[in-house]
């Protein structure tokens, strides 16, 4: 059967603000619960040591051998699939995306083509996922894998299919491709610590990609997209899409090419173009527009009824430097600060940041929409330039973007902590 892939933009231009989750519904009666089917994980585990030993020149033979053993032994005690069944589970339970639950750890494909039928099922929704294959990226691309620190590396990807089917038609609702990359270290530093590295990183794309497939799956909303006035402009608020929320403070700032850039890291800026924007205090009150918007309410002010539970999430990461060849610039790194179920449009921070510390923030709206539990996309900057996909695609790896790996990183709000108390400038 060919897939039935119903994409936002699709879902848009029917008039489906509400995405897959209309075409589940007629999949559904009240009170149907989700089965949940786990597939076998294909893991091509000589193919991934290999690549990592091949190509680490520089430690000695000694170090390799360990190195290999090391990766050898935390592949045996990974247990990828386990890990994938209980991510999913614990994403739809924390989300309450249904009334019941059940795992199916007996039946799936046989191999990564076959697609099999599940009318004998116990429930009406099968979720299909494999795990088709984790490795090291064995090729250096258009300007080279790079560690942080300017080092040939090699990332750590992780590749997954996801069906969500209708068992009593064997038809698909909808299906989608997830890649995962992860950032590049050296091969001495993915062996270190018995793998450790191997180990956290894994876990982390295990649980990105549990994470994206619940959201795409059942979550996720987009608005109907509006009309362009042929009058309008474009401006710079533009790069903040229709589909998310407005920054208010801080500000999203873009400046032109410094070229002082290329000698001092202190003028190094967000991809795009995008700065960094002082904030005033080290506990910053970060402020966004409310929900819903008038973009969210295009029925007219009675369809303002159909959203309740009105709440917002905000993310803040620590900015990290990354490379593109030669060119540097900085995007979201590691999670510093996270909270869930703000219920107005601003949030001060109740931990404070180092001074003259780069950060990155993100906002989405959490909500219900006739009753079914919704999240908006993350805040970014995704409209910055013209190579920038909605962020659905990069989830669901849509060519040309199929080996993206991470979505809206880049795209997320840059800020900068206020300098110590009694200096007036930062010292970089």
């Amino acid at each position: 059967m060919e897939p039935v892939l119903r994409t936002k933009d699709q879902a848009v231009a029917e008039g489906m603000a509400k995405g897959t989750k209309a075409t589940i519904g007629g999949a559904l009666t009240a009170g149907d619960p989700y089965i949940i089917v786990l597939l076998p994980v294909f893991i091509p585990i000589g193919a991934l040591v290999g690549a990592i030993a091949e190509t680490a020149r520089a430690p000695s033979d000694e170090a390799l051998a360990i190195g290999r053993q090391a990766i050898e032994k935390a592949i045996a005690q990974l247990q990828v699939q386990k890990r994938m069944q209980q991510a999913v589970m614990t994403e739809l339970q924390d989300e309450e995306v249904a009334k019941s639950l059940s795992l199916d750890e007996e039946t799936g494909p046989k191999d990564r083509d076959d697609r099999p039928v599940y009318r004998d099922r116990t429930g009406p929704i099968a979720l299909e996922i494999s795990v088709l294959e984790f490795g090291f990226t064995d090729r250096k691309g258009a300007f080279g894998e790079q560690t942080k620190a300017g080092k040939d590396g090699y990332a750590l990807t992780l590749t997954t299919r996801a069906r969500l089917l209708d068992t009593r038609n064997n038809t698909v609702l909808d299906e989608m491709k997830h890649f995962r990359r992860s950032e590049a270290f050296t091969p001495a530093e993915w062996m270190a610590d018995d793998a450790a590295r191997f180990r956290a990183k894994l876990e982390e794309a295990i649980q990105a990609t549990a994470d994206d497939i619940v959201l795409e799956f059942f979550l996720l909303y987009y608005p109907p997209k509006p009309a362009a006035s042929k009058d309008e402009t474009p401006t710079w608020s533009d790069v903040i899409p229709y589909y998310a929320l407005k920054p208010l403070y801080p500000e999203v700032k873009r400046g032109g090419v410094d070229m002082r850039a290329m000698f001092s890291d202190k003028y190094v800026g967000g991809s795009g173009g995008m700065e960094f924007t002082r904030v005033d205090d080290v506990r910053p009150t970060f402020r966004w527009e409310p929900f819903p918007r008038s973009v969210d309410l295009a029925g007219g002010e009675a369809s303002r009824g159909r959203y309740t539970d009105m709440s917002y999430d905000i993310a803040v990461h620590e900015a990290e430097m990354n490379r593109l060849g030669r060119v540097k610039y900085f995007a979201a790194g590691p999670l510093r600060y996270l909270r869930k179920g703000l219920p107005s449009p601003e949030h001060r921070m109740e931990e404070p940041l180092e001074p003259c510390g780069r950060y990155a923030w993100t906002v989405r709206p959490r909500f219900k929409l006739d009753g079914q539990p919704r999240l908006g996309e993350w805040t970014g900057a995704y409209g910055i330039n013209d190579l920038n996909p909605p962020p659905w695609k990069i989830r669901r790896a849509l060519p040309p973007f199929e080996t993206y790996g991470v979505v809206g990183r880049e795209a997320f709000l840059l800020f900068r902590a206020p300098p110590p108390e009694g200096s007036s400038e930062c010292p970089d």
